[in-house]
């Protein structure tokens, strides 16, 4: 999750700026003082928290669905995300993990903390869409 989250800064940072370019906060500031400054920054934060969400969004599930079967973290961790009956994730099973996993941190992260009951260890998010994710095997990787 933290290599992840790390990518994601990444990502961000380079919206950011043509976010609030595009948007034009500053020069539209400049030619009207009618709303303060402030109301425009969070204007431009707002935009960039949607932005955000929805690069995140593509992120997990293009990632997920494709034949990596999982986001660069958990690759490097060593888990591939499946579904309930083993197979490949679609783009909306994993679009519906995502959305699902929105949940689990809503919660207070209680969605989360589910992975530590049941013999399964499936998350809230894992259990709404149907999936689960396991450890590769690392035999069948070397053959790829």
């Amino acid at each position: 999750m933290t290599i992840d989250c790390a990518v994601l800064a990444i990502i961000g940072a380079v919206l950011l700026d043509p976010i609030i370019t595009l948007l034009g906060f500053s020069a539209l500031h400049e030619m009207s003082h009618r709303v303060p400054f402030s109301v425009d920054i969070i204007r431009a934060y707002g935009a960039w928290a949607v932005a955000m969400l929805f690069a995140a969004w593509l992120y997990f599930a293009i990632l997920e669905s494709s034949r990596m079967q999982a986001t660069l973290g958990k690759r490097l961790m060593g888990l591939l995300v499946f579904t309930t009956d083993e197979a490949r994730l679609s783009f909306r099973e994993a679009s519906v993990r995502f959305w699902a996993k929105v949940l689990s941190i809503m919660t207070g992260f209680f969605g989360f903390f589910l992975a530590l009951t049941g013999t399964k260890r499936r998350t809230l998010h894992d259990r709404i869409a149907g999936t689960m994710v396991l450890q590769s095997d690392p035999e069948a990787e070397s053959s790829l």
